[in-house]
């Protein structure tokens, strides 16, 4: 028998709807293969060494560290998404090219797209209904974050893990015998695909108990048997995701149990030293933010960091206070739009719980996360959301339709239809100008400062473009202007001192010694005086705040139990650097040496780091020699040979390190030569009477520096070398007995 139902399904076939998603997919998308690796890319892909070579070990190491490694700490394990990237990256032969990367994501939207239809028209039975559902997910310009910026792909592949675990278990629920049990096999493994690629996937069981309170599998007399009967039917799919979920948490806790980090930063994230209550109205404030970029999504900004989203102060009229009192009322009309739907449309409530459930791990309503806004998050609670008012949209069409004459019911349904177009059209084109937005840093953060005004990494990124775009420096003062708007928003509001934005001050303080020596190239030293000042109290505070992170951070492990003389110090290589200069072209070599110091104690297997402080303590002994202090001047300068040894072993090609190494001795004991040339080949003359004792100093202590800063391994392999190779007493590498303290 044929029946409406039917015939609408005839008139929408799988590969006409396939079809036309993908045109829309394409039309929203063509540009974005013109989309550069900006932002997080730039560190995740571009600067992740498991990425460029094809090996197990690469794949071992993808799985062996967090998200972020090397660069950055964090507590975030996507060993799958990484790996999509090393496929791209190696195997697929991308490199840093961005087009493949692009190919992919694309692809992994598309399908998405078409699993969004496949589980509307199966909930629902509305083929169009879900063509129109799929086709406002396919071109929204919130879904740009997770599509165009390639590391987006771990929001794709968690919404493909969310969506298509949902359709394995309705499968799962329709099927019988070894079927089932394929259909429960395949719902496991993509519980578990889908918690390493994100970790917000885990949402795949909530939306499955939404689905069984929609629609439970069995009916029966009673709700207490239809309960029952549904728990005996469904229990082995839930059982099923658990090892899944099991290995996720092991896995986080043996990654993370000893990682330096306190917590999430409030300069990402103010919610994470808000009151409760404060946190819960900004995080409602944020999600009617969401709501509004739904429906009108005009301005759109790639961060939302302090201070752009400000707390919650409890009044109706102060900055964004208001916004938040409409979020909230705007949220409990959906509640009550759930309750309707709930006796009305079961499809639609089970949609609207679909996207609350996709967004609340993200929402900051539970727990605090690493971003208070980011357009990224929005990609899967979308899909729920689109399918939720179309079906509104819907149920209103049809009212309105059978209160229409017959003689204009066709009109009716012919102007909704042509909205419907013109509404999916209007979405696409305004996809396309976002995607345009990705071609370049410029056009990327310029968009974000007029959607997001206050925020300081906005000011921060369009600084660091404005100092790139000259490298003689004509737009130093331009980056100062953008910079110090940025350090003024966080002084406005000041933060807790390890939540400051160290990178903020450090790239200013690098922008005031940039205008220090562009004034002194022209003479004009008052100011090129006044301007280091400035980059040195610039640079200190950036210090004083990473020193601060690495307290906290110390203080962390401690309550987990770790001993004193487990920890090891933790910074941000580049502050030290900067201000180590910074310190010496002012002539204060003392406190140059104690910032260099530090330097080499958190990177001591980076031979920059043994380099600058070898010239620092050559600063220091001139110094002491100007104070007429000849022996203080040799003690530093012992000092400095140390070091740059240290640097030599580490990399015997840097010429600077030789050649500072011969200035050192040229004053130490200027004959026989200290440092011999060969063919270009730089090495040590063991014939003179310092080198040796020099040498030895500068392995032994070499090897108890790698091991003080938790790297075992590299200090155990030189350690073996220079036992092996060199000669040295085994004994010599033997702790001291008593370790220095060494204070956070």
């Amino acid at each position: 028998m044929v029946t409406p139902r039917n015939r609408e399904r005839a008139r929408l076939s799988w590969p006409a709807a396939a079809g036309i998603l993908a045109l829309v997919c394409l039309a929203a998308y063509w540009n974005s293969f013109r989309a550069e690796l900006l932002l997080d890319n730039q560190t995740i892909i571009l600067k992740d060494p498991r990425l460029t070579t094809v090996g197990w070990q690469s794949v071992r190491d993808i799985f062996a560290y967090h998200y972020w490694w090397p660069s950055l700490e964090s507590h975030l394990y996507r060993p799958l998404t990484t790996l999509s990237y090393w496929l791209n990256y190696s195997v697929f032969g991308n490199g840093a090219r961005p087009a493949g990367y692009h190919a992919v994501n694309l692809v992994l939207h598309a399908a998405n797209v078409l699993l969004v239809f496949a589980l509307v028209r199966g909930v629902a039975g509305r083929p169009w209904a879900a063509l129109a559902t799929a086709a406002i997910f396919a071109s929204h310009p919130l879904t740009v974050e997770s599509v165009t910026n390639v590391v987006g792909r771990a929001d794709l592949l968690a919404a493909m893990s969310v969506v298509g675990g949902l359709l394995l278990y309705r499968r799962f629920l329709a099927s019988a015998g070894w079927r089932r049990m394929a259909w429960l096999a395949g719902l496991g493994a993509t519980c578990l695909a889908g918690v390493f690629c994100k970790e917000s996937a885990v949402v795949l069981p909530g939306v499955m108990l939404l689905h069984d309170v929609a629609f439970p599998v069995v009916s029966a007399p009673s709700r207490a048997a239809t309960v029952r009967r549904s728990l005996a039917r469904v229990w082995p799919a839930y059982l099923g995701m658990m090892p899944g979920l099991a290995v996720l948490l092991w896995a986080r806790w043996a990654m993370f149990r000893d990682s330096p980090l306190f917590g999430q930063f409030a300069s990402d994230n103010p919610i994470v030293i808000a009151p409760f209550w404060t946190g819960v109205m900004t995080a409602v404030k944020v999600t009617g933010y969401y709501l509004a970029l739904m429906i009108w999504p005009a301005e759109l900004a790639c961060d939302y960091s302090y201070n752009a989203v400000t707390l919650f102060g409890w009044s109706f009229t102060a900055g964004q206070d208001p916004h938040a009192w409409a979020a909230l009322a705007t949220v409990l009309g959906l509640l009550a739009g759930a309750v309707v739907a709930w006796r009305r449309d079961r499809a639609a409530w089970f949609f609207l719980g679909f996207a609350a459930a996709a967004f609340l791990p993200t929402s900051n309503l539970l727990v605090p996360i690493g971003t208070i806004m980011a357009e990224r998050l929005t990609y899967l609670p979308l899909a729920g959301a689109a399918a939720a008012a179309v079906m509104a949209l819907a149920a209103f069409r049809k009212w309105m339709l059978a209160a229409s004459p017959a003689r204009s019911r066709r009109a009716v349904a012919i102007a909704w239809t042509a909205a419907a177009v013109l509404a999916i059209a209007a979405l696409t084109a305004r996809t396309v100008l976002r995607n345009e937005d990705w071609t370049s840093a410029l056009r990327l953060w310029s968009s974000s400062a007029r959607a997001a005004p206050n925020s300081i990494k906005t000011h921060r990124a369009l600084a660091a473009i404005a100092m790139e775009s000259d490298p003689s420096g004509s737009q130093v003062d331009e980056a100062l202007r953008l910079a110090t708007r940025g350090i003024r928003i966080v002084e406005e509001a000041p933060l807790p001192l390890h939540h400051m934005p160290a990178a903020l001050f450090e790239e200013t303080g690098a922008y005031y010694v940039a205008q220090s020596r562009l004034f002194a190239a022209r003479g004009r030293q008052e100011q090129a005086r006044a301007a280091h000042g400035q980059a040195v109290l610039m640079l200190e505070r950036a210090a004083e705040i990473d020193r601060e992170i690495n307290r906290q951070g110390r203080a962390r492990l401690l309550r987990r139990g770790l001993r004193p003389e487990q920890l090891v110090d933790h910074g941000t290589p580049g502050i030290y650097q900067r201000l180590g200069w910074a310190y010496l072209e002012s002539g204060d070599a003392a406190k140059a040496v104690a910032t260099l110091d530090y330097l080499r104690r958190i990177r001591p297997a980076d031979y920059e780091s043994h380099y600058m402080l070898g010239v620092a303590e050559g600063g220091a002994s001139e110094s002491e020699r100007a104070r007429g202090n000849p022996q203080g001047a040799n003690v530093h300068l012992a000092r400095a040979a140390v070091s740059l040894i240290e640097a030599t072993l580490l990399n015997p090609g840097h010429d600077p390190s030789w050649q500072t190494l011969e200035r050192v001795y040229s004053l130490l004991a200027p004959s026989p030569p200290a440092v011999l040339t060969a063919g270009g080949v730089h090495s040590l003359n063991m014939d003179h009477p310092l080198v040796p004792g020099h040498f030895r100093e500068a392995c032994v202590q070499l090897v108890r520096e790698l091991a003080a800063a938790g790297l075992r391994n590299d200090a155990e392999r030189w350690r073996l070398r220079f036992v092996g190779e060199v000669g040295m007493p085994p004994g010599l590498f033997a702790p001291p007995p008593a370790e220095r303290e060494r204070a956070p």
